[in-house]
């Protein structure tokens, strides 16, 4: 069997590879001189500010410029009236875009799920904190007072848990279930 091969397209190939690492390396740069710039930016929005500028200095340049070839560079020996270069700097164009819009997602998502677990695990060190702090409340009461630290966690932390379940509507097995006032209005006017 015979493997068809276009080398058009394997050259294109080469060529996309090549303005994919120049427009990602002119992104980096740009995004590192203007991180001075804006020191309270996320990398995100260093990104999303960079685009434009890159794309600018990209289309100051010919295709050919860009990619270091010589202006009577053609595709795997072909006519160089039939190559349609300005068609295929849009096609690169437009790939580079697509990848860029992924690039910024995936930031954006890595980002927010950051920020959730940030979030989550301060929120748990600060309850944690504020139960060290009842407790060494509770002991610096147990000496002033001499009384039994045992009970005192008992009587001022655990009953104070409970009571502030019950507030919140939380039923355990020693609380009743609350009655809602339509309930307990009903009642009362049966009763009368």
């Amino acid at each position: 069997m015979y493997v068809y091969l276009n080398q058009s397209d394997v050259e294109i190939v080469h060529l996309w590879d090549r303005y994919y690492n120049l427009t990602d390396q002119m992104l980096n740069e740009t995004i590192k001189e203007r991180r001075p710039l804006f020191p309270d930016k996320e990398e995100a929005d260093l990104i999303r500010l960079s685009y434009e500028d890159v794309f600018a200095k990209l289309r100051s340049q010919s295709l050919h410029e860009l990619l270091d070839l010589s202006s009577d560079y053609q595709l795997n020996k072909k006519n160089s009236s039939t190559i349609d270069w300005t068609n295929i700097r849009l096609q690169f164009e437009t790939s580079m875009n697509r990848s860029l819009v992924k690039r910024l997602e995936t930031k954006i998502q890595w980002h927010e799920k950051h920020q959730r677990n940030l979030k989550s695990f301060f929120d748990k060190k600060k309850k944690q904190f504020g139960r060290c702090i009842q407790i060494v409340r509770v002991a610096l009461k147990s000496l002033v007072k001499r009384e039994n630290f045992m009970d005192l966690v008992e009587k001022e932390i655990y009953n104070a848990e409970e009571t502030a379940s019950n507030e919140n509507g939380v039923v355990t097995e020693e609380s009743p279930p609350q009655q809602t006032k339509k309930k307990a209005s009903k009642e009362k006017k049966k009763s009368t």
